[in-house]
Protein backbone atom coordinates (compact mmCIF):
# COMPACT_ATOMS: atom_id res chain seq x y z
CA UNK A 1 0.00 0.00 0.00
CA UNK A 2 1.55 3.22 -1.37
CA UNK A 3 1.62 6.18 1.26
CA UNK A 4 -0.97 9.09 0.00
CA UNK A 5 0.92 11.66 -2.32
CA UNK A 6 1.05 15.65 -1.56
CA UNK A 7 2.11 18.07 -4.17
CA UNK A 8 4.28 15.04 -5.43
CA UNK A 9 5.80 13.96 -2.24
CA UNK A 10 5.35 10.92 -0.16
CA UNK A 11 3.75 11.57 3.03
CA UNK A 12 6.07 10.74 5.86
CA UNK A 13 8.77 10.65 3.84
CA UNK A 14 11.73 12.77 1.98
CA UNK A 15 11.75 10.57 -1.13
CA UNK A 16 9.62 12.44 -3.85
CA UNK A 17 7.57 9.82 -6.29
CA UNK A 18 8.97 9.50 -9.69
CA UNK A 19 8.68 12.47 -11.48
CA UNK A 20 7.21 14.87 -9.08
CA UNK A 21 5.80 18.26 -11.08
CA UNK A 22 9.14 19.64 -10.40
CA UNK A 23 11.38 17.27 -11.71
CA UNK A 24 9.36 15.53 -15.05
CA UNK A 25 5.81 15.68 -15.15
CA UNK A 26 5.53 12.97 -17.60
CA UNK A 27 7.24 10.39 -15.64
CA UNK A 28 5.23 11.32 -12.68
CA UNK A 29 1.83 10.35 -14.41
CA UNK A 30 3.78 7.12 -16.09
CA UNK A 31 5.19 6.25 -12.41
CA UNK A 32 1.83 6.88 -10.65
CA UNK A 33 -0.44 4.40 -13.01
CA UNK A 34 2.50 1.74 -12.66
CA UNK A 35 2.80 2.66 -8.80
CA UNK A 36 6.26 3.05 -8.96
CA UNK A 37 7.91 4.77 -6.42
CA UNK A 38 11.23 7.03 -7.33
CA UNK A 39 14.29 6.48 -4.72
CA UNK A 40 15.98 10.27 -4.93
CA UNK A 41 19.46 10.37 -4.04
CA UNK A 42 19.39 13.88 -4.00
CA UNK A 43 21.02 15.28 -0.93
CA UNK A 44 18.48 18.15 -1.56
CA UNK A 45 15.61 16.01 -0.44
CA UNK A 46 17.12 15.86 3.64
CA UNK A 47 18.61 19.47 3.28
CA UNK A 48 16.04 21.17 1.92
CA UNK A 49 12.55 18.96 2.87
CA UNK A 50 9.54 19.95 3.56
CA UNK A 51 8.87 19.82 7.12
CA UNK A 52 5.03 19.65 7.06
CA UNK A 53 4.83 16.86 5.07
CA UNK A 54 6.84 14.47 7.63
CA UNK A 55 4.06 13.25 9.33
CA UNK A 56 4.42 14.86 12.33
CA UNK A 57 8.11 14.81 12.37
CA UNK A 58 9.26 18.66 11.86
CA UNK A 59 13.49 17.83 11.52
CA UNK A 60 14.57 20.96 10.78
CA UNK A 61 17.17 22.46 8.86
CA UNK A 62 19.95 21.84 10.82
CA UNK A 63 19.34 18.17 11.83
CA UNK A 64 19.09 17.80 8.41
CA UNK A 65 21.86 18.71 7.76
CA UNK A 66 23.76 16.68 10.17
CA UNK A 67 22.24 13.47 8.70
CA UNK A 68 23.49 14.54 4.97
CA UNK A 69 26.91 15.03 6.76
CA UNK A 70 26.41 11.79 8.76
CA UNK A 71 25.01 10.26 5.31
CA UNK A 72 28.44 11.31 3.32
CA UNK A 73 30.83 10.28 6.26
CA UNK A 74 29.38 7.00 6.06
CA UNK A 75 29.34 6.66 1.97
CA UNK A 76 33.15 7.56 2.19
CA UNK A 77 33.82 4.98 4.87
CA UNK A 78 32.17 2.29 2.76
CA UNK A 79 34.15 3.61 -0.27
CA UNK A 80 37.23 3.89 1.47
CA UNK A 81 40.15 6.33 -0.66
CA UNK A 82 37.50 6.40 -3.75
CA UNK A 83 35.94 9.41 -1.61
CA UNK A 84 37.85 11.56 0.80
CA UNK A 85 36.98 14.20 3.02
CA UNK A 86 40.04 16.37 4.47
CA UNK A 87 38.40 16.48 7.53
CA UNK A 88 35.05 17.90 9.48
CA UNK A 89 35.12 21.17 7.89
CA UNK A 90 35.60 19.41 4.25
CA UNK A 91 32.54 17.83 5.45
CA UNK A 92 30.19 19.79 6.44
CA UNK A 93 31.20 21.91 3.67
CA UNK A 94 30.56 19.00 0.91
CA UNK A 95 27.04 18.20 2.54
CA UNK A 96 26.54 21.92 1.95
CA UNK A 97 27.34 22.22 -1.30
CA UNK A 98 25.93 19.43 -2.51
CA UNK A 99 22.83 19.99 -0.96
CA UNK A 100 22.59 23.45 -2.58
CA UNK A 101 23.59 21.97 -6.14
CA UNK A 102 21.07 19.16 -5.76
CA UNK A 103 18.39 21.95 -5.11
CA UNK A 104 19.38 24.98 -7.41
CA UNK A 105 21.45 22.79 -10.36
CA UNK A 106 20.06 19.54 -10.64
CA UNK A 107 16.11 19.78 -11.46
CA UNK A 108 17.37 21.75 -14.38
CA UNK A 109 19.43 18.85 -15.36
CA UNK A 110 16.85 16.21 -14.60
CA UNK A 111 14.29 18.21 -16.60
CA UNK A 112 16.77 17.99 -19.53
CA UNK A 113 17.63 14.31 -19.25
CA UNK A 114 12.99 13.71 -18.81
CA UNK A 115 13.23 11.59 -22.14
CA UNK A 116 16.44 9.27 -20.29
CA UNK A 117 14.14 9.05 -17.18
CA UNK A 118 11.11 7.89 -18.84
CA UNK A 119 13.31 5.39 -20.46
CA UNK A 120 15.01 4.33 -17.24
CA UNK A 121 12.50 4.30 -15.19
CA UNK A 122 13.87 7.12 -13.07
CA UNK A 123 17.42 5.06 -12.48
CA UNK A 124 19.11 7.99 -14.38
CA UNK A 125 18.52 10.24 -11.76
CA UNK A 126 21.60 8.43 -10.22
CA UNK A 127 23.98 9.82 -13.38
CA UNK A 128 22.23 13.19 -12.66
CA UNK A 129 23.28 12.81 -8.71
CA UNK A 130 26.93 11.80 -9.61
CA UNK A 131 27.27 14.71 -11.64
CA UNK A 132 26.26 16.90 -8.71
CA UNK A 133 29.02 15.00 -6.42
CA UNK A 134 31.59 15.30 -9.30
CA UNK A 135 30.47 19.16 -9.15
CA UNK A 136 31.39 19.55 -5.55
CA UNK A 137 34.59 17.65 -5.70
CA UNK A 138 35.69 19.81 -8.79
CA UNK A 139 34.64 23.23 -6.67
CA UNK A 140 35.87 22.16 -3.47
CA UNK A 141 39.64 21.66 -1.92
CA UNK A 142 38.41 19.70 1.16
CA UNK A 143 36.50 16.85 -1.27
CA UNK A 144 37.59 14.56 -3.50
CA UNK A 145 36.04 11.39 -5.21
CA UNK A 146 37.84 9.63 -7.86
CA UNK A 147 36.17 9.70 -10.73
CA UNK A 148 32.19 9.50 -12.36
CA UNK A 149 31.37 6.25 -11.30
CA UNK A 150 32.53 6.47 -8.13
CA UNK A 151 30.39 9.06 -7.71
CA UNK A 152 27.74 7.55 -9.48
CA UNK A 153 28.13 4.70 -7.01
CA UNK A 154 28.56 7.17 -4.16
CA UNK A 155 24.93 8.14 -5.51
CA UNK A 156 23.27 5.13 -5.34
CA UNK A 157 25.01 4.62 -1.36
CA UNK A 158 23.53 7.98 -0.41
CA UNK A 159 20.07 7.03 -1.57
CA UNK A 160 20.12 3.65 0.04
CA UNK A 161 21.30 5.61 3.16
CA UNK A 162 18.91 8.29 2.96
CA UNK A 163 16.73 5.48 3.28
CA UNK A 164 18.04 4.17 6.40
CA UNK A 165 18.28 7.12 8.59
CA UNK A 166 13.92 7.64 7.30
CA UNK A 167 13.64 4.14 8.63
CA UNK A 168 15.75 4.51 11.78
CA UNK A 169 14.78 8.33 12.95
CA UNK A 170 10.89 7.40 12.52
CA UNK A 171 9.92 8.57 9.27
CA UNK A 172 7.05 6.67 8.13
CA UNK A 173 7.34 5.65 4.55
Amino acid sequence: MLPKKMNGWRTGSRTPIIGSRDRCPAIGRFASELGLLYIDSVLSSIVFTKGDEMAGKNFGLLNNFIIAAVVLFLTSLILGNAMVFSGFWGLLATAAVIGLLNFFIAPIIALLTCPLQILTLGLARFLVSGLMIILASNWLDGFHIANYWWAVLAAILISILNSAADRLLGAKG
